[in-house]
């Protein structure tokens, strides 16, 4: 899944986010899935 939801970050948001960002991303992410 990383995989698929990196590239399309990558192309809405620069590649200056840190990884701490990338990983609340990645939370809210699964949260939302639920």
């Amino acid at each position: 899944m990383s995989g698929l939801l990196r590239p399309s970050l990558s192309k809405i948001f620069p590649p200056i986010i840190k990884p701490d960002h990338y990983l609340q991303l990645k939370i809210v992410a699964l949260v939302v899935e639920r």
